[in-house]
């Protein structure tokens, strides 16, 4: 097993002196994996027409056979995707909505998927809901409630999308419990678990719910472009789900109609083989993979908010392989500034946003980021940090005094 700065220079392609704490939004690719996704594009290359007509899809079935072992799935109900966002397009797309129906998420959704049922709304009237989230998050019981009050409004709810990991900020849902509860009001549930794959165990069975989507290329290390859709099989119909590409193949059954969607890369999908190889003879396995970066963000986390006399707006019970730490500065324009200069002089990346402060904080948080606790709709600028095995301890260090460092100078 290969870890930290070690792991970074042999496995990766990472370069040198780069301190990449936002592995999150875009993932990275092992070397070992890019080349075996060259060598299906040399294949591809080599006979189009036996690539397109015959060998691609055996390569498919067999991604798709690794994919639903680790996802508790049975083979004909998981289909390859492009990406959660494809997926959760082409479902919203084909749903059978009608008029005046409910739909109901979290204010924290993907924005894709705000942006994907405003683009539905066009064209059938639904109420969309946010269940709002103030922060400093408490606790899973805080959600569940929330939830609760909001879908004991409704006769009946269309659908409910959930996050199994949101991404802005990090937070791990407690997606069984709420799936209990959307049931209730016998809607259709979606999980959005962009971020979930290779973070957390995910057994789409025992979850209860109807759809579940995810990403590859984040936290399993596959190429980009790389995605699954599970949908229970009595979810299943001719018409739902659908792809956002109707191609001309002529196979309209659920695995046959997501199978080609015109001429494009499939080598993305031919290579998750290889990233699940890459896991268990590099790192050791899933869990031991999760060990160390759980372990690794708890104590990066609490060293960087320690140095900065900040706060964490999710309690770390609720993050996986990261976390989100409230800024030492909560001036945007100087937050901007230092997200800049991070990168750019010092060749650290991290991502940042902004939520809604509880008016109910403790007075420690307001104090922290100089408020008045009788001021009123505050924002809090936070930095969500991922933990990955190509890092270290040393790297969250070097983060904040890096920060405390350029703050004088903003």
């Amino acid at each position: 097993m290969q870890y930290g700065h070690k792991a970074k220079d042999e496995l990766f392609q990472l370069y040198s002196g780069l301190v990449n704490l936002n592995h999150g939004s875009f993932g990275t690719v092992p070397k070992s994996v890019m080349e075996t996704q060259m060598e299906f594009m040399r294949k591809q290359e080599q006979c189009p027409e036996l690539w397109f007509r015959k060998r691609y899809q055996c390569d498919i079935n067999t991604a798709r056979v690794s994919v639903a072992s680790i996802v508790g799935a049975e083979l004909d109900d998981i289909v390859l995707v492009e990406n959660a966002s494809y997926a959760i397009n082409g479902l919203l797309r084909s749903f059978p909505f009608k008029a005046k129906d409910v739909v109901i998420c979290f204010s924290c959704a993907y924005k894709m998927v705000m942006e994907a049922l405003q683009f539905t709304r066009r064209f059938v009237d639904l109420e969309i809901v946010y269940i709002p989230i103030l922060y400093p998050l408490t606790s899973e019981e805080e959600l569940i409630e929330n939830f609760r009050q909001e879908i004991s409004k409704y006769e009946k709810v269309a659908m409910c999308i959930f996050d199994h990991v949101s991404s802005m900020p990090s937070i791990v849902f407690p997606v069984e419990q709420l799936t209990v509860l959307a049931k209730t009001k016998d809607a259709v549930v979606v999980i959005d678990g962009a971020h979930a794959p290779g973070m957390i165990e995910i057994d789409v069975g025992r979850i209860g719910a109807d759809l579940y989507t995810g990403n590859c290329h984040k936290w399993l290390f596959a190429p980009k472009g790389t995605a699954f859709l599970w949908t229970k099989r009595s979810a299943q119909t001719e018409q739902f789900p659908q792809p956002c590409v109707i191609s001309s193949s002529q196979m309209h059954d659920y695995t046959g109609r997501f199978e080609y969607t015109g001429t494009r890369d499939y080598t993305a999908f031919a290579t998750f083989p290889a990233a699940l190889r890459f896991v268990n003879q590099h790192l050791g396995g899933l869990l031991s993979m999760r060990v160390y970066n759980n372990a690794l963000l708890r104590e990066g986390s609490r060293i960087v908010r320690d140095k900065w006399k900040t706060f964490f707006i999710v309690p770390e019970e609720m993050t996986g392989f990261m976390s989100n730490i409230a800024l030492p500065v909560q001036d945007a324009e100087k937050v901007r500034q230092l997200q800049a200069r991070l990168q750019d002089e010092f060749h650290i990346t991290v991502v940042y946003h902004s939520v809604a402060l509880r008016a109910d904080a403790a007075a420690s948080v307001f104090n922290a980021l100089g408020y008045n606790p009788d001021d009123s709709e505050k924002m809090v600028f936070f930095v969500r940090l991922s933990a990955q095995v190509y890092l270290e301890l040393s790297d969250f260090e070097l983060l904040a005094d890096t920060v405390l460092k350029l703050i004088p100078t903003l």
